[in-house]
């Protein structure tokens, strides 16, 4: 692929994703810092969480417990 479609590909994914990863991103701390442990568990669509405080990955009711202890 040639430089010039290479920066076309990136471009247009920063114009596409960007914005939608930003609101996705706002969304996500808004709820931590609104101590909302539901919002958070559903902004993570099903995803994983690990920390060192959690002793491995939790999902769905536990990382709703977890972030309700972080609260």
């Amino acid at each position: 692929m040639n430089r010039l479609k290479l920066f076309c590909r990136l471009l247009a994914g920063l114009l596409v994703q960007g914005p939608r990863t930003l609101n996705h991103a706002q969304a996500y701390l808004g709820a931590w810092n609104a101590h909302d442990a539901r919002a958070v568990v559903d902004l993570m669509n099903g995803g994983g969480y690990r920390d060192p405080l959690s002793k491995g990955e939790l999902r769905g009711d536990a990382v709703l417990g977890h972030a309700q202890m972080l609260m």
